[in-house]
């Protein structure tokens, strides 16, 4: 083993050793230790960490350097790798200039002469820096999950300026949204660092002016080192550091400073991508109102039309009832079925509006079972059901039956008597799938079979499977029409939580 002097204590080197001259420039700490557990080498970082000369490092073991408990640690790992003739990989903690920091430790067997273990090879790397972006990050994840269930932008905001100040450890913070009847960037949300600052809440900023204007008209995200040397903001602002996050159409996200220059690289980073979790989740609480006002106003207009239809319907009902006292006629018999193809129309309507709302009441159900059962109730003839799989999904199990229901009747009125259905996995484990062995549906009809009252059977009123694709939409999954191995048709549903797995 290298004699201990070969390194001096001032980090000079005697000798020309190469491997010396490397380990002094690494930003590791790099050592050597005999099989006593004594420091034979250690490079200038291994100085820096142990705060002392190497000179007074060098022949000492880490009972001296860590104390006794940290030490029987350390000497139980290299005596292991000593044993094994193994490296060993681990992390540990340590105090440096009174800050707790995190070391990764790598320990290899030290073979000199290529042949007997003499010792351990040791390196660490402190990444208390990596560690913590790691758990940030890993915060982040989670503050995202609750953006993305937030019903409201008043409580996206909230959750952004609680993240900002929390996780990213950025106290000075605020969200303003735009309002287009005053034309200006409304203050929604901010952190209690920015009312001290401000002395007060956030004022709302007008839409085409200041530094805030540029960015919410450009939709580039800007940083400001000084934000008093730009020319468009006051002077006499508290703010020194600035960044300002585009929120899309929706807003923009404000983050500030009293300290010059004050955030790094990494900080920039991780604002900006909470900017764009912040920005998803308004696009989706968005569209979600949207969808809801459509859905409600088409429930109103289905519910207004299906009492304009039903009342004229009734009337036309008594009036056959009386006709038929009156007198016998086939065409009689012609009326009654029209009259009952109008009431399952009403029926249909109704429900396809009705279908397209998110579901509730979301439970574990036996998709085997449920298929049995559902058959049982189809007057099927000679057609057949065969379950291939045994699957859990989680769904509402009355609208998960009217799906069911509805695709074993599609299949049996457009495939005839004899047909053959199948239900089963999904070979990529996404969801399951419905098929049958009939004739199928061409490839250049498929895209309107899910348009409302679609059809080619003279038994259905083309609302069956739109009303199969609003309770698919409702639960968040997506339906796909395809062709089955023999041809028949193939509905596939996918992005289903499979309760199973």
């Amino acid at each position: 083993m290298p004699p201990p002097q070969r390194l001096l204590a001032d980090g000079g080197s005697a000798g020309a050793d190469p491997l010396e001259s490397i380990i002094e420039v690494v930003s590791h700490v790099i050592y050597i230790k005999d099989r006593q557990g004594r420091y034979e080498l250690i490079n200038s970082a291994g100085e820096a960490l142990f705060g002392m000369p190497r000179a007074e490092i060098l022949g000492r073991r880490d009972v001296d350097l860590f104390g006794p408990k940290a030490a029987e640690e350390i000497r139980e790992i290299d005596e292991r790798v000593m044993a094994e003739g193994e490296p060993a990989t681990y992390e540990s903690r340590r105090s440096v200039d009174g800050q707790d920091r995190v070391f990764r430790n790598e320990k290899h067997p030290y073979r000199p002469t290529g042949t007997n273990i003499e010792g351990v090879l040791g390196v660490s790397k402190d990444v208390t820096e990596e560690v913590e972006r790691g758990r940030v990050l890993e915060r982040l994840h989670e503050a995202t999950r609750d953006l993305m269930v937030a019903t409201s932008p008043d409580e996206v905001a909230q959750i952004a300026s609680g993240t900002a100040t929390e996780v990213l450890d950025l106290p000075q913070n605020g969200v303003h949204l735009y309002d287009a009847k005053d034309d200006a960037l409304v203050p929604v949300a901010w952190s209690d660092g920015t009312e001290a600052v401000l002395d007060g809440p956030p004022p709302p900023i007008p839409a085409d002016e200041g530094l805030a204007g540029e960015v919410y008209r450009s939709g580039e995200p800007r940083a400001y080192a000084d934000v008093r040397q730009a020319a468009a903001l006051n002077e006499g602002t508290p703010v020194r550091s600035e960044l300002f996050l585009p929120l899309g159409e929706h807003g923009i996200l404000l983050i500030g400073s009293n300290e010059v220059d004050d955030f790094d690289a990494a900080e920039e980073a991780l604002s900006q991508v909470l900017a764009a979790n912040v920005e998803a989740a308004l696009d989706r609480v968005e569209r979600e109102r949207e969808l809801a006002r459509q859905n409600e106003r088409l429930a109103d207009f289905a519910g207004v039309v299906a009492h304009d239809l039903r009342n004229p319907l009734n009337v036309a009902q008594g009036r056959l009832e009386l006709a038929r006292e009156e007198c016998a006629s086939d065409h009689l018999d012609a009326v009654e079925e029209a009259h009952g193809r109008m009431g399952a129309l009403v029926e249909d309507v109704l429900t396809w509006a009705r279908e397209g709302q998110a579901a509730e009441g979301i439970e574990a159900v036996d998709l085997s079972d449920l298929a049995e059962s559902c058959w049982a109730g189809l007057e099927a003839g000679e057609a057949s059901l065969v379950v291939e799989d045994d699957l859990t999904v989680r769904a509402d199990l009355g609208r998960l039956r009217r799906v069911l229901e509805n695709l074993f009747r599609n299949a049996v009125q457009h495939a005839g008597p004899a047909v053959q259905v199948r239900v089963g996995r999904l070979a990529d484990g996404a969801g399951f799938y419905v098929e049958d062995d009939g004739p199928g549906i061409p490839a250049e009809d498929r895209g309107a079979a899910f348009d409302p009252a679609h059809t080619t059977s003279p038994q259905g009123t083309g609302f069956g499977l739109p009303i199969v694709r609003e309770i698919v939409a409702g639960h968040g999954w997506s339906i796909d029409l395809a062709e089955s191995e023999l041809g028949g048709a193939r509905f596939e549903i996918r992005d289903v939580d499979l309760g199973d797995e």
